[in-house]
């Protein structure tokens, strides 16, 4: 996100041929072109337009800016840049997109609400402490289990199920591997029920790099610095340690392996 919104209501020089290419048009109307909902993985796709062919988030990145907002609810943010310039809310509202009654705005459309939501919902600001600690939890939980599917398929992939069971349980503490012999690799990298910790997995990876050395789009001690960032980070976010620099940190590990672990699973 990011567009010309400021926040004392001026405009800078691009603003001048965004009104003046707005009168050109002889339609001034958005609409959403296509959203594709998959109910299954909750993935959603869509793209909003102006007119026929140009994206709002490319043509208009402050009116899109200003949709995120409502659509996350973050209404604070959206109410002081609504009372800062009433120019983009004008806009939107002009298009139908949203309405103003006595209770404040509202998004119009429910499928636009829904993707913006949803795509953007790791990006919403002044969360509170429990906030943050959930959205560290269910990201944490979904890079693991990704992680877990990466691990299993790799290692069989590279060494053959009996081997990738032997390469799993000389990762483990010694302590701890006595009770995993003879489990099969699918119990042990289980996705739901595996009885592996997170430090485990980095661990797996950081004895057989070679076998995931073409999956992760880093070098090594890189990957190992951020998979050890998000497992004390977890733990100081839940004790409500975590610091805002830390979180925005934090946030950038998840994106980076989220964006390259999809391409796995």
């Amino acid at each position: 996100m990011g567009g010309r919104i400021k926040r004392d209501g001026s405009y800078d020089e691009r603003n001048r041929y965004y009104e003046k290419r707005d009168y050109s048009f002889r339609s001034t109307t958005f609409f959403v072109s296509y959203v594709t909902l998959n109910a299954t993985t909750v993935t959603k796709s869509a793209t909003i337009h102006y007119g026929t062919s140009n994206p709002i988030s490319e043509w208009y990145p402050d009116e899109y800016d200003m949709l995120v907002f409502l659509s996350n609810g973050e209404i604070e943010i959206f109410d002081d840049l609504a009372r800062d310039s009433n120019y983009y809310t004008n806009h939107l509202v002009g298009y139908g997109l949203i309405s103003v009654s006595k209770n404040g705005y509202a998004i119009n459309v429910e499928s636009v609400k829904e993707y913006l939501s949803h795509r953007y919902k790791y990006e919403r600001k002044r969360l509170t402490p429990e906030q943050k600690n959930a959205e560290i939890s269910e990201r944490r939980n979904m890079l693991e289990q990704n992680l877990r599917k990466v691990i299993r398929n790799q290692l069989i992939a590279s060494f053959g199920r009996k081997e990738a069971i032997k390469k799993v349980i000389s990762a483990l503490p010694e302590s701890r591997r006595d009770s995993h012999l003879g489990q099969d690799i699918d119990v042990l990298l289980s996705v739901s029920h595996s009885p592996l910790f997170f430090i485990d997995l980095s661990n797996i990876i950081n004895r057989d790099w070679d076998a995931f050395k073409n999956i992760f789009e880093m070098e090594k001690p890189k990957l190992m610095l951020i998979l050890e960032e998000v497992n004390i980070m977890r733990k100081d976010a839940h004790a409500n340690r975590i610091t805002d620099d830390d979180f925005t940190q934090l946030r950038l590990h998840f994106k980076k392996l989220e964006g390259i672990l999809a391409n796995w699973v």
